[in-house]
């Protein structure tokens, strides 16, 4: 698959965030904004990053969901160790929450698109961040689909004879031109981090795969952030349908085969797992998730009374096929952690959250950490993030 990486002049991007409907599924607003260097736009590898954040636009097949043009955004550390990360932003699989004039419950492109915006482990000014001097990619998310589309979807109008919709859910194509980029740029990293946060955090065993195949000799860790209570049952929506989801999967090698009727998010880091089983797969949650509660409502298949329980259960699942699975759970609300500033202060019985990702990234080893009182959480910021 062939790409072709475009000079963008800009000086820097500031602008606001997308709004993006209160009905948004795995979706936050947006962090306080922090400073950052302006955005450079370098030619295609290879090459020497700017300092700060570069920017990459790669045309060829990639698309957003209204027909706008893909970027990603890479920032150079050392290159022995890379930190993938796959950024959340809704999913939509139905002209209601597909179409921008109505409800949307996805990021539509990347206009509004300001790292500025995030804490935690984008805080590379922060001695504690384990993450400081890594080469650091970034992959946005405006497909609609948790990063695993291959369709040019037709919706049609709710109303009898408006106009149809086509909606590009084109995230493996997007994520894929970001894969080749980093597989030109770094030869040889010695420790990968693959993570995501809400929508960006469903796919990322899938994507830690895909690096594995690439860099069999570095030492690989997933961890998703803020998706494990998305429990499936058999007449709950199938948005994988509308996206080609399995049609791709298909095609690709250790994907096959995957049964349609059972298929759910479990089912992706079970297939990874069993792919690599040498690497250790992750996920944190918040027992009672405010966004994964809300869109499962809308979903209307669960009793989103308790979601620990939806989140326990789900993990149970994988780890009945995987060995090497790890979770942190914590007490409270809050929608992911990864990049906001409570990172840095979420504990449950003195094992921090920084702490125990930081001894992931390093392939140590790290025990499940579940809350107790898994209802008391610490007061809620003012701004939320992906």
């Amino acid at each position: 698959m062939k790409f072709f990486y475009h000079r963008c002049h800009i000086a820097a991007i500031r602008t606001a965030i997308v709004l993006v409907s209160s009905l948004m599924f795995f979706a936050c607003a947006d962090m306080t904004t922090k400073s950052t260097a302006p955005l450079a736009t370098p030619e295609a590898p290879p090459f020497e990053l700017a300092e700060g954040w570069n920017e990459f636009r790669p045309a060829g097949d990639t698309l957003c969901t209204d027909g706008s043009e893909y970027r990603f955004f890479v920032k150079p550390g050392i290159r022995s160790d890379l930190l993938f990360y796959l950024q959340g932003g809704g999913a939509c699989w139905s002209r209601e929450h597909c179409d921008p004039e109505l409800e949307p419950a996805m990021t539509i492109n990347t206009a509004g698109l300001d790292l500025s915006r995030y804490d935690g482990i984008f805080n590379f000014e922060n001695p504690q961040n384990p993450f400081r001097n890594y080469t650091v990619v970034f992959v946005p998310y405006c497909s609609g689909d948790s990063h695993l589309g291959s369709s040019d979807t037709v919706y049609d109008a709710i109303d009898d004879g408006g106009a149809a919709l086509t909606v590009y859910h084109r995230g493996f194509v997007n994520v894929e031109s970001a894969l080749e980029w980093t597989y030109e740029y770094l030869k040889s990293p010695a420790r990968i981090f693959v993570t995501g946060s809400s929508a960006g955090s469903i796919p990322s065993p899938y994507y830690t795969d895909k690096l594995a195949g690439h860099y069999a000799s570095a030492k690989i860790v997933q961890l998703g952030d803020g998706s494990g209570g998305y429990r499936r049952s058999a007449e709950g929506a199938r948005p994988e349908d509308m996206w080609g989801t399995l049609d791709y999967l298909a095609n690709q090698p250790g994907w096959e085969n995957l049964d349609a009727n059972a298929f759910n998010f479990e089912q992706i880091y079970i297939r990874a797992s069993k792919n690599n089983p040498e690497i250790m797969f992750s996920s944190y949650d918040t027992a009672e998730d405010d966004v994964q509660k809300r869109f499962l409502d809308i979903i209307g298949d669960q009793d989103t009374s308790s979601l620990q329980t939806l989140i326990d259960k789900n993990q149970a699942d994988i780890r009945n096929s995987v060995e090497k699975f790890r979770s942190y759970v914590m007490s409270g609300e809050l929608h992911t952690v990864l990049l906001r500033p409570e990172f840095y202060t979420y504990s449950v019985n003195d094992q921090s959250v920084r702490d125990w990702v930081t001894a992931l990234s390093n392939s140590a080893q790290v025990h499940d950490v579940h809350c107790g009182d898994c209802v008391m959480a610490e007061p809620e910021p003012e701004t939320s993030a992906d």
